[in-house]
């Protein structure tokens, strides 16, 4: 079971509050010149010195039972700048998921900025985009996992070619 803050918890279940979460999504990938970065907000934030931009998206957090961690996003092609971004990259790009809350920043200003160190509430790192399809309305993708059920074991074999001295 994962563990959120007490606070963001009542935050969660009281009928009104000022605290509300902020999903943060960071997609990568060694082709595209810099990380894609937003937030699921009206607004633009800042944190740790980067811009996320405002974009509406919906994404179903990862699973957590015994299969490999999978889940799904949508980000609305409103710009067409993600679609077209993604739409460059040959493989698979990597992808971010952070949970923040809204407590943590300055909602007076715009781009909103953090208010000292935002506590991170929920991760997931190391993340592959799959399944990628692009059309005029949006961008949906299965976020997955690595798999290491899939795995060869041993990894690393002592082959001749990788380990000469072993076969004189």
């Amino acid at each position: 079971m994962r563990e959120v803050s007490t606070s963001l918890r009542a935050g969660f279940e009281a009928p009104a509050s000022a605290d509300v979460p902020l999903i943060f999504l960071t997609i990568g990938h060694p082709n595209l010149s810099d990380d894609i970065r937003v937030v699921g907000d009206v607004r633009d934030f800042v944190r740790d010195g980067k811009l996320y931009q405002h974009a509406p998206f919906e994404i179903e957090l990862l699973t957590d039972d015994e299969r490999p961690p999978r889940g799904k996003l949508s980000i609305q092609n409103v710009d067409r700048q993600i679609g077209e971004a993604v739409r460059l990259i040959g493989t698979a790009p990597t992808a971010k998921i952070e949970l923040l809350s809204s407590v943590d920043f300055d909602l007076t200003q715009d781009p909103r900025v953090a208010l000292g160190t935002p506590v991170i509430e929920y991760e997931a790192a190391y993340l592959r985009l799959r399944n990628i399809a692009v059309d005029a309305l949006q961008v949906t993708a299965d976020i997955m996992s690595f798999d290491y059920s899939q795995e060869p074991w041993p990894a690393i074999r002592a082959t001749k070619s990788r380990l000469p001295g072993l076969f004189r």
